[in-house]
């Protein structure tokens, strides 16, 4: 495994209220001071928090400053580590981990979150996932061609509710799920185990929905992939980690699989209705309004866009 996909482990100390984030807070943790071997800074998280505004700081621009909004509070962030990435993330709320500094300039002196990670806040109910499925499916599909693969170490079985319930209860290892029927179907299991979108946050056992596989630090865990990988290249870089990978595999899978690549594929009957309507009608509204009229989903209307576009 490349190193860059290894994933520093970050132990949160305390979860913060907005009415925590303040001079005082922070003067009673200078008090704590010096930190180092043995005494390391606190490390807080803030949950839920909107972003305001963001840009790049720094001689090339390698840092982010931004500014973030929590119960009506405004608060300045600094990420001088490794999350410039987020710039191109579309993430109206945040969840974040972070040390506590006053920021002293101009004889002003500020709170300051000096952020250590990032992650999107999202509402993990079964309903909300699947609302918002074709929304954040862009992030993780590719188009790479193919034309012939051979997978050595992954190993098929039918699917088994049994073995699910052991994998899940004896904590064995990572379940990746990509199709949002699945979501239901495992809503049994979410007191049991996190369940997270994209990648991993820790190295225990937890469900990923639309997983990034090459941002995902499998550690020593098994992996189960439950339903299918959205890329082939997928299927190939977990072949090559040497980990224990188990996939389910049957017709009702396969036939899933085949219905998500009907509702992303566009035609060119498709393509025309939009480009016309967009040169001699007006069209206005959020991208869901846009998609509903054209009775099409948010990834397919972004594919269309993206295709008008070359």
């Amino acid at each position: 495994m490349d190193c860059e996909y290894f994933a520093e482990r970050i132990d949160i100390d305390l979860e913060l209220d907005s009415d925590d984030l303040s001079i005082e807070t922070c003067e009673l943790l200078n008090m704590l001071e010096p930190f180092g071997m043995g005494n390391n800074q606190p490390i807080f998280c803030l949950m839920n928090a909107r972003v305001l505004s963001k840009r790049r700081i720094g001689n090339q621009g390698q840092y982010i400053k931004m500014l973030i909004e929590k119960d009506s509070k405004t608060l300045d962030c600094v990420d001088f580590i490794n999350n410039v990435e987020f710039m191109d993330r579309e993430w109206e709320y945040i969840d974040i981990a972070f040390n506590l500094n006053i920021n002293e300039w101009n004889n002003t002196r500020n709170v300051q979150l000096n952020i250590k990670d990032i992650k999107p806040s999202i509402d993990y109910s079964g309903s909300k996932l699947k609302e918002n499925y074709f929304r954040n499916i862009k992030e993780v599909l590719n188009f790479s061609n193919f034309p012939f693969i051979e997978i050595k170490n992954i190993n098929y079985l039918n699917y088994d509710l049994n073995f699910l319930k052991e994998f899940v209860y004896f904590k064995r290892g990572i379940i990746l799920l990509n199709d949002y029927n699945s979501i239901e179907e495992v809503d049994e299991f979410r007191q049991v185990m996190d369940f997270n979108l994209y990648k991993n946050f820790g190295f225990e056992p937890q469900f990923i929905f639309l997983p990034k596989i090459k941002e995902i630090d499998f550690k020593n865990n098994e992996v189960l992939i439950y339903d299918y990988l959205l890329n082939i290249d997928d299927y190939l870089y977990l072949d090559s980690l040497g980990v224990k990978v188990y996939h389910f595999l049957n017709e009702e899978f396969i036939n899933r699989l085949k219905n998500l690549k009907n509702m992303i594929t566009f035609d060119d009957k498709k393509a025309i209705k939009f480009l016309r309507d967009l040169m001699y009608n007006e069209v206005v509204g959020s991208l869901d309004d846009i998609a509903c009229k054209f009775d099409i989903n948010i990834f397919l209307l972004y594919r269309m866009i993206v295709y008008l576009k070359k």
